[in-house]
């Protein structure tokens, strides 16, 4: 009777699995995004990863245009509040999303002009030679980090060869 149930069949354990699998995928960024500063990161992967200035200054006004855009998102909701008399919803309603995207995609549009000046001020030429400051070091704690990281990877590899 009990292999008889939805619980035993091979969907439901593939299901289970792929559930599984995406959640400890999910935490591990989790846990990356919440202790990796991403400005040092984009700075190492500029210096010691070979990432083109170009791209590391376009990730950094992002990091910038995206606090902004939720700001001026705000300001939009409360000055359409204002001119409507009453106060703005906690979470706005999907007509509201949509009446913001023309305003917002303006507005992103703008902060994109300004940085691509500001970029190319800074002459982000590929041949020109960089210095960058702030760029954080390889530890003696890295050069443990990454062979253990690998290894573990190897053992998990090996124990679902060995299970499957």
């Amino acid at each position: 009777m009990a292999g008889e149930s939805l619980l035993a069949t091979p969907q439901f354990s593939a299901g289970i699995t792929l559930f599984l699998r995406a959640i400890a995928c999910g935490m591990i960024s989790a846990l990356f995004a919440l202790t990796t500063d991403p400005g040092v990161l984009v700075r190492a992967l500029m210096v010691q990863g070979g990432l083109p200035p170009r791209f590391g200054y376009s990730l950094f006004s992002a990091m910038q245009l995206v606090p902004d855009l939720a700001a001026e998102a705000q300001q939009i909701r409360l000055a359409r509040a204002m001119k409507r008399g009453r106060p703005p919803g906690r979470f706005p309603s999907p007509p509201e999303l949509a009446s913001l995207v023309v305003p917002l995609l303006a507005f992103a549009i703008r902060r994109a002009g300004r940085a691509a000046i500001a970029m190319e001020a800074r002459g982000l030429s590929p041949s020109a030679p960089r210095t960058t400051i702030n760029v954080p070091r390889l530890a003696p704690r890295d050069l443990v980090f990454v062979p253990a990281a690998l290894l573990l990877l190897v053992l998990f590899a090996a124990s679902i060869r060995l299970a499957g």
